[in-house]
């Protein structure tokens, strides 16, 4: 996979460019965000705080792409061969970071925000968008999308950080980023009871790497072995999973449905390593872990190794294994629920200085 650090090799190489030569400080409107599936822990910063971003829903268009390289075509070159892209994949995606990367210059040029604010994925779009803001002097404020772990240092500045946990703010801090935690409402773990467990619907949370052939009789096994029909598979955001992918006992869902609805409509999950054990949790929905599905060894939140969660192995019953887990006198939620637990002025301050309030919206 190519380099992180790649859009800041492009932004480097990208210097002096005639093309992108900074805008006058003058005339900074509003803020810009990209707005998709991904942009849920925005949104719901800026509902609670009752602030306000100007999203932009759309990608440039090709030919809009195209002719911003062809302005900059010698600059262009001397970044891609900067980057030194080895496989196809990582030629497509070099490429993809300098159209973006030309193109929110071209849009922060002609709009000069006050404020950049993005939710930080190694997606192109994203990435463009961090090392061009920066380029041009403009703030970034980011939100972090994973509950548990911490990602590598951004390779671009970043100015604020939203984060989910206690340790997460503190490793911005340890930075030099201004950095807040989000406010988390914390639901009630459900009550454990066997009839609901196996009547009710059982979530499936799935990651990027979600091998078909293992989920599929892994799926299978569970209808066959302990008479579990009613699954709910949760799909990674462009995976291309189908519902013929999946066995009869299977439910494909919809990725694009907000998280929160598909954990109110399940009883209980099963999971590969995702950040969505964690939303589980939050939400009250009681998580069992599955190694093998996918080629990670590990299970990446911590919550395993913690103590917090439990893990289903070989033909185990899922549904005896989760009452063993959540009702056993050894498993103690608070040390997961205290990690969470933040101050919403924490939120609301860092949005402050640099969001307008919404009222603001209509000028």
């Amino acid at each position: 996979m190519l380099s992180i650090g790649v859009p800041l090799s492009l932004l480097l190489a990208l210097r002096g460019v005639s093309h992108l030569r900074k805008p006058p400080r003058s005339n900074r409107l509003g803020s810009l965000l990209i707005e998709d599936h991904a942009s849920g822990p925005i949104a719901g910063s800026l509902k609670r705080n009752n602030a306000w971003a100007s999203p932009r829903k759309q990608s440039p268009g090709r030919l809009t792409m195209l002719a911003s390289l062809v302005k900059s075509l010698s600059g262009m070159t001397a970044a891609y061969r900067h980057a030194a892209p080895a496989t196809a994949f990582d030629v497509q995606r070099v490429l993809k970071l300098l159209s973006y990367y030309v193109f929110w210059h071209a849009v922060m040029r002609s709009d000069l925000p006050s404020v950049a604010a993005l939710v930080r994925t190694n997606s192109p779009r994203r990435l463009a968008l961090g090392a061009a803001a920066a380029e041009l002097g403009i703030p970034v404020l980011v939100w972090i999308v994973e509950r548990q772990s911490n990602r590598p240092p951004a390779p671009y500045p970043v100015d604020a950080q939203l984060c989910w946990s206690s340790k997460q703010s503190d490793f911005a801090a340890s930075l030099g980023i201004v950095a807040a935690r989000m406010p988390v409402p914390m639901k009630p773990l459900r009550t454990i009871d066997e009839t609901s467990l196996r009547t009710g619907k059982v979530g499936m949370l799935l990651n990027a790497r979600a091998d078909k052939k293992r989920l599929l009789d892994f799926l299978e096994g569970l209808d066959r072995n302990h008479a579990i029909r009613n699954i709910q598979v949760r799909p990674h955001p462009g995976s291309g999973m189908v519902q013929s992918d999946l066995p009869s006992v299977a439910v494909l869902r919809d990725w694009r449905q907000p998280l929160p609805d598909y954990l109110d409509s399940i009883y209980t999950a099963l999971s590969m390593t995702s950040s969505s054990m964690t939303d589980a949790l939050m939400h009250g929905v009681p998580v069992i872990y599955r190694r093998g599905l996918d080629d990670i060894d590990d299970e990446l939140t911590g919550l395993l190794a913690k103590g917090i969660i439990p893990e289903l192995r070989g033909d185990d019953d899922p549904i005896l294994r989760l009452k063993e887990h959540y009702q056993g006198q050894g498993f103690d939620i608070a040390s997961f629920s205290e990690e969470y637990t933040a101050d919403p002025g924490e939120e609301s301050q860092l949005l402050m200085r640099y969001l307008p309030r919404r009222q603001m919206a209509d000028r």
